[in-house]
C-alpha cells in the first residue's frame, strides 16, 4: 500500500537539519520545540528508523538522515514550484527586459531562470539591442526595465558594476601586429568613441573592419583573425585576450541599470532578480 510523507514534518526535519538542532529549527519556523520535536518524531514512526542523534547540544544526521535530506529538499522544491505555478496568479503579466548584445552571456540566462522560478505566472519579454536603442526605446515606454553598458550613469538609473574593457583577438593570432591595426568594432557601439580614443592618443594608425551593428558579425572577424575588438571582461567571448603592451589602456564600462517610471509592481520584483544577479557577480570578482 502506498504511504505519503508528511510535507510540515519534513520542512522541520530539513530545517533541523540546517540549523544544527531543535531550538534555532524552532524559531526559524515560527514554532514551539515541542511541536519541531513532535513532527521529527512522527517522521522517524513513520519510517522506522531513526533520523537524529544528539551530539553536544546540538544533532547530527543518521545515515538514514542524510540520504533522507537530498530527498526532503527535492520533494519540498517541487511542491513549491508547483504551488506557485498553480495559485500565484498576483503578479500574471508580462516584463521586457532589455539588454545589449555584450551582456546576454553568461548572466542573462541565470536572471530569467531565477525568474521562471520566483515569479512563473509573469513573462519577461526579452529585447536585445545596442545600448543606445534600449534608451530610446525605454523613453517611449517600450520597455519597462533595460541594462547598459556605458561610461557614465545618467539620472534615474544605477550602476551595478564596473566592468574592464580589454583587447580580444583569435587564440594565437597576429591581427594586433598590423599596421594600421584592423579594429572590428559595432559602428554606434557607445564605447566606440572612447576606445577611438585611446587609440589616437597612443598614436596607433588603425582601420575598421566591418561596417556593422552586429556583434556576431564582429566575432566572426575577431576569431577569424581578421581584426581586434575591445570586449567586457565579465563576457568570456570565445576569442583570447590579448598581452600586448602596445595596445592602449581601455577605459572601463559601467553596467547600468534603468526602469520604466510606471505604477507597476511587478518592474522592481524582475529588476531586484538583475540585480541580485549582477551584485553578485561583483562580489565574486
Amino acid at each position: 500500500m502506498a504511504r505519503n510523507l508528511d510535507l510540515v514534518a519534513l520542512r522541520s526535519f530539513v530545517a533541523v537539519a540546517d540549523s544544527g538542532g531543535v531550538s534555532m529549527a524552532a524559531e526559524r519556523m515560527h514554532l514551539t520545540q515541542s511541536a519541531v520535536s513532535m513532527q521529527i518524531k512522527r517522521l522517524e514512526h513513520e519510517l522506522d528508523a531513526q533520523l537524529l542523534q544528539r551530539k553536544g547540544r546540538g544533532v547530527v544526521l543518521t545515515a538514514l538522515g542524510e540520504q533522507l535530506l537530498s530527498y526532503a529538499r527535492r520533494l519540498i522544491a517541487l511542491n513549491d514550484e508547483t504551488w506557485a505555478r498553480l495559485t500565484n496568479d498576483e503578479f500574471e503579466g508580462e516584463v521586457s527586459l532589455g539588454v545589449p548584445v555584450d551582456l546576454m552571456e553568461p548572466e542573462v540566462p541565470t536572471i530569467l531562470k531565477r525568474c521562471k522560478q520566483l515569479y512563473p505566472r509573469v513573462a519577461i519579454n526579452l529585447v536585445s539591442a545596442l545600448t543606445r536603442d534600449l534608451r530610446a526605446a525605454l523613453a517611449k515606454g517600450a520597455l519597462d526595465i533595460i541594462l547598459t553598458t556605458e561610461l557614465a550613469l545618467d539620472e534615474g538609473g544605477e550602476t551595478l558594476l564596473r566592468e574592464s574593457n580589454d583587447w580580444y583577438g583569435a587564440p594565437e593570432g597576429t591581427a594586433h601586429l598590423q599596421r594600421p591595426l584592423p579594429l572590428a568594432l559595432c559602428k554606434h557601439c557607445a564605447m566606440r568613441p572612447s576606445v577611438i580614443k585611446a587609440l589616437d592618443a597612443a598614436q596607433l594608425a588603425w582601420v575598421s573592419v566591418g561596417d556593422t551593428d552586429n556583434e556576431a558579425t564582429v566575432d566572426a572577424l575577431v576569431s577569424a583573425d581578421l581584426a581586434i575588438s575591445p570586449k567586457l571582461r565579465l563576457t568570456t567571448p570565445q576569442v583570447a585576450r590579448l598581452q600586448d603592451d602596445r595596445l592602449p589602456v581601455l577605459p572601463g564600462a559601467l553596467i547600468n541599470l534603468y526602469l520604466a517610471d510606471q505604477p507597476d509592481e511587478r518592474i522592481p520584483r524582475i529588476a531586484a532578480v538583475v540585480r541580485e544577479v549582477f551584485t553578485g557577480k561583483a562580489a565574486a570578482a
